[in-house]
């Protein structure tokens, strides 16, 4: 009988491994670096959708930390694309480099948003407002500056 536990624990080995594979090819150190943070954003919005979504049990601390992390995260992004590097495996637009200014202001934003939310989260039910709050600031981002491969 697989139990609710080695489910989670089955997809995070799945996702895990799909991050290592998918950047198993990069050679620019800093697109690598890069590709690393946005992994770790990802991370952590999956652990407040599967809280959402039931998939994990719901902690308010562990989603706290969770969204306090994205915040640390979305604070480091514009010094990680900093340097306009390449690489063939990069989902990075060139624009961003020439929007620099408003992609480093998407950026905190998420990341001021991020603070609000971790601040004023109390409960399961400041889940769903949460994400879809964080979502959509990602989604901003990513529809003006990332590429899909």
């Amino acid at each position: 009988m697989v139990t609710k536990s080695l489910k989670v624990i089955i997809v995070f080995n799945f996702l895990t491994v799909s991050a290592a594979l998918a950047h198993s090819d990069v050679k620019d150190k800093d697109v690598m670096a890069r590709m690393k943070l946005m992994s770790l954003m990802a991370d952590n919005m999956k652990v407040i959708g599967m809280m959402l979504k039931q998939k994990i049990p719901f902690e308010q601390e562990k989603a706290v930390n969770a969204i306090k992390e994205i915040s640390r995260l979305a604070t480091e992004t514009p010094g990680a694309f900093k340097k306009n590097a390449t690489d063939p495996k990069s989902e990075a637009k060139p624009n961003i480099w020439a929007e620099f200014d408003n992609f480093t202001e998407i950026s905190l934003k998420l990341a001021t948003d991020a603070n609000s939310l971790a601040a004023s989260f109390q409960s399961f039910e400041n889940l769903k407002p949460a994400l879809g709050q964080l979502s959509k600031s990602c989604k901003t981002c990513h529809t003006s500056y990332r590429e899909k491969k």
